[in-house]
């Protein structure tokens, strides 16, 4: 990994007026509120040689008789989303991914992936709480 990217990537951070954490060389974590839900995600930042990794985790946290309901729903919803994948971990938990190739990555082209996770965080959250059947008190 170019050991630059970290830096560059806080950068990009920094002038979205966004605040992070770096917890090793190659991952920072920065959080976002979800508006309509009130609730705060984590966005998880993985930086390799050729990839950047944005990934709200867990975007749901996982109900564990909701855990297959979820995970045919994610198929679904999957086919209609651009740019942006949802997955679920091992544990059930719901998350939402975007990569991004790191080799001349601009602060425009970073700033556009950040608006575009965290619109749709902000569009599936909801939906997905309430098909969880997570309640408002209850949600990440």
């Amino acid at each position: 990994m170019d050991p630059d990217i970290s830096v560059i990537v806080g950068e990009f951070l920094t002038s979205y007026t966004w605040q992070y954490e770096r917890v090793s060389e190659n991952l920072l974590v920065a959080r976002f509120a979800v508006e309509s839900s009130k609730a705060e995600l984590s966005l998880l930042i993985g930086l390799d040689r050729n990839w950047i990794g944005l990934t709200v985790m867990p975007l749901i946290q996982a109900i564990p008789n909701r855990v297959d309901t979820l995970a045919k729903q994610i198929g679904r919803i999957n086919y209609d989303l651009k740019w942006v994948r949802l997955a679920q971990t091992s544990t059930g938990d719901v998350v939402l991914c975007l990569d991004l190739p790191s080799k001349q990555l601009t602060a425009p082209a970073f700033h556009l992936a950040l608006d575009v996770i965290t619109y749709y965080a902000e569009k599936l959250h909801g939906d997905l709480s309430l098909l969880a059947g997570v309640t408002k008190g209850e949600q990440s």
